[in-house]
């Protein structure tokens, strides 16, 4: 059984909404923030991109055992459908930001200039 492409869209926003708020603020400053995915403790610059056909990332993130505790460091069996990837959990800086990562140094375009 597939899940609706507006369920999946939904879940990804979601998740990105609270990897902001990780992004924002050290998960020790986020007490309250349940949920919220943890952010990455290291670089990630020589892991990315992540593509289709590579995800550095699983070479040394190993999935939680079925029925097991999740140890630090291994994905959650929720972000697996089967013994695969879930598509939407795939990209996983869409998501975990780098503890290091850097604000965008642009500034945001203003909402009420109509686009050229």
């Amino acid at each position: 059984m597939t899940t609706p492409l507006s369920t999946r869209i939904l879940s990804v926003s979601v998740g990105c909404l609270l990897g902001l708020a990780a992004f924002s603020a050290s998960s020790a400053e986020l007490p309250g923030a349940s949920g919220a995915p943890t952010p990455v403790p290291h670089p990630t610059a020589d892991y990315l991109p992540i593509t289709p056909d590579k995800n550095a990332c699983v070479m040394c993130h190993r999935p939680q055992k079925e029925g097991a505790e999740r140890a630090k460091g291994q994905i959650p069996r929720s972000h697996y459908a089967g013994e695969r990837l879930s598509g939407e959990r795939y990209e996983c800086t869409l998501c975990h930001v780098s503890k290091d990562a850097q604000a965008p140094s642009y500034e945001p375009a203003d909402p009420n200039v109509p686009l050229n």
